[in-house]
């Protein structure tokens, strides 16, 4: 019998149950290869189907129309009018490539007017050493006890970005790109092209930005010269700390005006919308190489956005700071471009795990990272996984984004009770910046990392106050709270400071008079704008100070007008974190989210007065109410949260009589005496070979990709053979075998010696890799398969790898004219190694191989299927057991245990099944009788195994980025992009032999 549902929340339910397209996620669709209407109307077919809500048209590396063409715009118009038709929203990404600004070099053409510039400091022994050039901008005489006597100060040109603080500039950009978009087609927030993306514009050249236009913009500002003085924004030169403050908070403002804002008036005049995210999101020091600040440009983004890499989540204040902004002025929608870097083995509980800490903080909108056109070639190591039709769990796909839409949806149309506003210390950040990521601002960044965290921790939810927002958008009300904005806050907090802003100082004094909670988390700051300053320090005496989550909760509570407590053994638990919404059903609801990736807990909700409270599934809709205890004004409910769970409790007044319910007999089911009763085609990945470079001995064999990076190095075409070597044991009872090739019609293939025609059979995953069989042609023992053909590259290719001081705008959208891919052979056989697996890096399997085919076995441990016989296996997996069951078998939950596994469903006696996007694999009401029954389960494989990266020394590595497949050094293997890049890190390599797996199985 289900449980009642109140009128108020089956009104809910109802708003929920299918999401518009407004709140459902905008994958990037990564346009990279020649492009097809045919195909892009039947991916968008497709799209449709997996429950996203539109895309984003993204050129992107191996892009082979070209961006901007008239063959482009062909494409761009088949994307908008195919969405249309399938109702979803077509929007476009702004660039070829990204940083975005430089229009695929367009503006960059224009002149070196247009070149983006930075201001570089060196030491001097004498004055006459300095360069004697227009890039010249002063020498100075430093005080004694400095690095040297003399410093001098110049301009550098980065010719392949734009000068992003001159709106000219920019304003090429708007009629390079938009203008040409808009001439086209028709523009609007309800039908055609419904926007823009735009993405990490940055201060590019260098630690510390420059422009021709900042001298006079700094005069008009300040009434004084910034050239006389610019060692200050390198060293403690003179008064440094004001003409930092002064600089940055000009750069910030320039920045903001000539581009996002720009942009954004643009959009506004004709009709749709902008979003997109900012470079360097993270650190404060993160910040000041990108932005200067990210916060200030959100306030003109329709959709304001950030990203989330890699397989983790880091601390809050990434989407604290867009969430922030987005409430306080209004803004519905709050995008995040996710799931970038995380793997071809990313499963739906870690996906669910990383959206719901963003979630949870603000964000309430996916862009998935990426949807790939094709895999060809580097395509398929473009920062993966393609969340797209190649995955074999993509026609179960729609139940995920149908619970992110949901989600998304009851997070963003009802009223989020945030009480407490954190000052952002970005503007000490300027004073203390000095081009490096020095101990004073490493220190303002781990104050500011760990005030979030207690505030977080002790569950009082809080938006972020940014200073520029502050003056534009702050005010007192009559009742001595502060309004930014739409949202009043009856309480502030001040982390580690060096500094505040006049009108911060203002309105934290007019704040702090009328007697509401004003808390010190460290330092108090004794400059204003970078200048001492006695009233702001007298002001740091009337603050409170608190120093733990116990402190924050005693001296905020006056000021929480929804408190709540989620405890575990007695004390807050800060691994939980948690937000409140009114709905507009007129429910609460309490989002819940684990951010501990290996550890589940006990909890107790309390929340204050007589309410009822249920459990509300995203993914079934379906409420499960909660037994609680209501005493002294408050209820209590104790709940469990598996690892990287999150919850959503509904609250409504009344009496909760609620007793616990019976509990259920759980049996596990064991991993033995499974059958396999269908599986998709097996798979062998080759992905080394021995070659031959213009007829020349036989060398290697060698991995296919440090072979192509060796023949590049060449700059030069050249003849190549390749041979790639496979054993077959007993083949009689093996089908089908065929060859899986990327871009068959260039190479000559031969088959133990026997040219093989290429009959194409169609593709395999996707659409790049095309399928041939060649049974006939294999024998049992050492089979070869010869490829042939002219390796070579046009010269652009070789200037964009092998050219000094090339940014990254130009590798961001390089396509190779022919690339050495692996090969995969594909059929009913089992793949075996001779030297068996053991336990490697991040729950990995390694082996050495070298690799056998041979029958496939139908009676199999469903433990692990990778290690017998499915090391490379990418499909789906049918197994059946029979069941035992008591006489009480109706009441039995089938517990599966922590699959292995992109999805699972399970179905018992031929019933219908049940489908699994993560824990608990539990069968509930699974249609058991006493005596014996058949359980089912399918298991789907993700491409992990098949496409690697294999020979990664962390075994399965959380952050991966192409280079993850050749072992060099990125800047993928950081931990965040808060992390410096140092000298020794660039030396490390993670290339090791042998073979690395995930596992696969029950």
């Amino acid at each position: 019998m289900k449980p009642s549902v109140s009128s108020a929340a089956n009104t809910l339910l109802c708003q929920l149950s299918d999401p518009e397209p407004d709140y459902r996620p905008l994958p990037f669709w990564s346009w990279n290869d020649k492009l097809d209407p045919d195909e892009l109307r039947r991916q968008i077919h497709l799209m449709k189907q997996s429950g996203v809500g539109g895309y984003f048209m993204h050129a992107r590396s191996g892009l082979k129309t070209d961006y901007l063409s008239p063959d482009w715009f062909d494409c761009i118009r088949t994307g908008i009018e195919a969405g249309d038709a399938e109702g979803l929203q077509p929007w476009v990404y702004d660039e070829e490539g990204w940083p975005s600004g430089f229009a695929g070099g367009k503006v960059n053409a224009r002149g070196d007017w247009t070149y983006a510039r930075g201001l570089r400091l060196r030491f001097l022994d004498d004055p006459a050493e300095a360069v004697q050039d227009d890039t010249l901008l002063g020498v100075y005489p430093l005080p004694q006890g400095s690095a040297a006597p003399y410093a001098e100060c110049t301009q550098s040109a980065c010719p392949y970005y734009i000068d992003i603080l001159n709106e000219e500039v920019v304003r090429v950009f708007l009629e390079t790109t938009h203008e040409e978009y808009a001439r086209r087609f028709v523009l609007d927030n309800t039908a055609g092209l419904r926007g823009f993306f735009t993405d990490e514009p940055r201060l590019s050249e260098g630690p510390i930005p420059w422009s021709p236009i900042l001298p006079d913009e700094f005069k008009a500002r300040y009434g004084y010269d910034i050239l006389p003085v610019l060692p200050a924004l390198y060293l403690p030169y003179g008064d440094y700390r004001a003409v930092r403050h002064d600089f940055w908070a000009l750069v910030n403002e320039l920045f903001v005006h000539a581009y996002m804002e720009q942009i954004f008036n643009w959009c506004e005049a004709h009709n749709c919308r902008l979003t997109g995210h900012m470079m360097m999101e993270e650190s404060l020091y993160a910040q000041m190489t990108g932005t200067g600040g990210v916060m200030p440009f959100y306030e003109y983004m329709h959709q304001p956005g950030v990203d989330s890499l890699r397989r983790a989540i880091n601390d809050p204040r990434i989407p604290k700071q867009v969430g922030s902004v987005a409430e306080q002025l209004g803004k519905p929608h709050v995008l995040s471009e996710s799931f970038a870097m995380t793997g071809w083995d990313m499963r739906f509980n870690e996906m669910q795990w990383i959206a719901g800490w963003q979630f949870v903080n603000g964000v309430n909108r996916i862009c998935q990272h990426l949807q790939g056109y094709s895999l060809a070639g580097m395509r398929k190591r473009d920062y993966p996984p393609s969340l797209s039709y190649q995955q074999s769990w993509y026609g179960e796909y729609h139940r995920f984004n149908d619970s992110l839409a949901r989600l998304g949806k009851l997070l963003s149309t009802g009223h989020k009770i945030v009480d407490v506003l954190l000052i952002h210390p970005m503007h000490s950040a300027w004073v203390s910046y000095d081009g490096t990521n020095n101990d004073e601002l490493q220190q303002l960044d781990a104050q500011f990392v760990r005030a979030c965290e207690l505030l977080g921790g002790a569950h009082i939810d809080y938006h972020l106050g940014d200073e520029t927002l502050l003056a534009r958008h702050g005010s007192l009300n009559a009742d001595g709270t502060l309004q930014v904005g739409k949202c009043r806050y009856t309480a502030v907090v001040v982390p580690d400071c060096l500094t505040l802003d006049r009108k911060t100082v203002e309105l934290l004094a007019g704040f702090a008079k009328g007697g509401r909670p004003l808390v010190k988390l460290g330092r108090w700051p004794q400059l204003c704008a970078g200048r001492p300053d006695a009233a702001l320090a007298a002001l740091g005496t009337q603050a409170a100070a608190a120093d733990d989550i116990a402190a924050l909760r005693k001296v905020l509570a006056p000021a929480l007008t929804a408190p709540v407590s989620i405890a575990a053994d007695g004390a807050e638990a800060a691994d939980i974190a948690c937000c409140t919404v009114d709905t507009p059903a007129g429910v609460r609801a309490l989002y819940l989210v684990n951010l501990s990736k290996t550890d589940g807990r006990t909890l107790t909700v309390t929340l204050p007065g007589e309410v009822c409270i249920s459990h509300l599934p995203m993914d079934t809709l379906t409420p499960a109410p909660l037994p609680c205890i209501q005493a002294d004004g408050v209820t209590r409910c104790t709940l469990s949260v598996l690892p990287m769970e999150n919850l959503v409790l509904l609250a409504e007044p009344g009496r909760c009589a609620l007793t616990p319910p019976a509990p259920q007999k759980r049996l596990a089911v064991s991993p033995d005496g499974w059958r396999l009763t269908a599986l998709d085609d097996n798979l062998l990945t080759l992905d080394s070979c021995e070659y031959r470079l213009d007829g020349g001995e036989w060398q290697g064999p060698k991995n296919i990709l440090h072979l192509m990076k060796e023949l590049l190095a060449l700059q030069r075409p050249c003849d190549i053979a390749l041979r790639y070597r496979f054993v077959c044991g007993d083949l009689r009872g093996c089908e089908r075998l065929a060859l899986v090739m990327e871009q068959p019609a260039q190479f000559a293939v031969t088959v133990n010696g026997t040219p093989l025609s290429f009959a194409d059979e169609g593709y395999y995953k996707d659409i790049s890799f095309r399928k041939c069989s060649i049974r006939h042609l294999v024998r049992s023992g050492e089979n070869t398969l010869m490829l042939s053909a002219c390796f070579r590259q046009r010269q652009q290719v070789y200037d964009v790898l092998f050219g000094k001081n090339v940014y990254e705008t130009e590798l961001n959208k390089l396509t190779y004219d022919m690339e050495l891919e692996a090969l995969y052979l594909l059929g009913d056989f089992g793949v075996y190694s001779a030297t068996g697996y053991t336990p490697g890096p991040n729950g990995s399997l390694h082996t050495d191989g070298p690799f056998t085919l041979g029958p496939c076995s139908a009676a199999l441990d469903a433990g692990c299927l990778t290690t017998q016989g499915l090391p490379f296996f990418a499909g789906r997996a049918v197994l059946e057991k029979t069941i035992v069951c008591g006489p009480d078998a109706a009441d039995t939950v089938l517990d599966l245990g922590a699959p292995h596994a992109g999805l699972v469903q399970a179905a018992v006696n031929g019933g219908a099944a049940q489908t699994f996007l993560w824990p608990p694999y539990c069968l509930h009401d699974a249609g058991l009788r006493p005596g014996e029954n058949t359980l089912t389960v399918t298991l789907y494989a993700s491409n992990r195994n098949m496409l690697g990266p294999h020979h990664h020394s962390k075994g399965e590595p959380l952050s991966v980025g192409p280079s993850s497949w050749t072992g060099e050094f990125s800047w993928v293997e950081r931990e965040s992009e808060a992390v410096v890049i140092t000298p020794e890190m660039r030396k490390q390599n993670f290339w090791q032999d042998g073979w690395n797996f995930v596992p696969f199985g029950l």
